[in-house]
């Protein structure tokens, strides 16, 4: 199953020399997931690009993603079991913050499947 891990943290990275050692422990971690064959994607968020397009019935409403504990970095993993995931979210070096763990549902799952995506596969 897919799971995807959003790497929530409260403390933002500001680039400084201090943080090489965290730079060095997060490669560390993602070479363990490739190295574990679970790694689908692996990115680091920009925090600055960001933006939330909310809805209330048939309007949107567009404004800054500024929430006070942003997600600065997402895995996608295939992994067997909630399990496994939440053990890789354990294993992630991140000193501040929180990893949210969420299964990923495969549209060939649902019973509601769009002509348009389908065609586009």
């Amino acid at each position: 199953m897919k799971y995807m891990l959003m790497l929530r943290a409260s403390a933002r990275d500001d680039g400084d020399s201090g943080a090489e050692p965290a730079r060095k422990a997060m490669a560390a971690y993602d070479e363990q997931l490739i190295r574990a064959g679970v790694l689908l994607a692996g990115e680091r968020l920009d925090l600055d690009a960001g933006a939330r397009v909310s809805c209330d019935g048939e309007r949107r409403y567009i404004s800054d993603a500024q929430d006070s504990e942003p997600p600065i970095a997402m895995w996608m993993l295939q992994v067997a079991s909630r399990d496994e995931a939440v053990e890789w979210a354990r294993r992630c070096p991140a000193t501040d913050g929180c990893i949210e763990v969420r299964g990923i549902v495969e549209r060939s799952e649902t019973d509601v499947r769009s002509d348009a995506i389908a065609n586009a596969r």
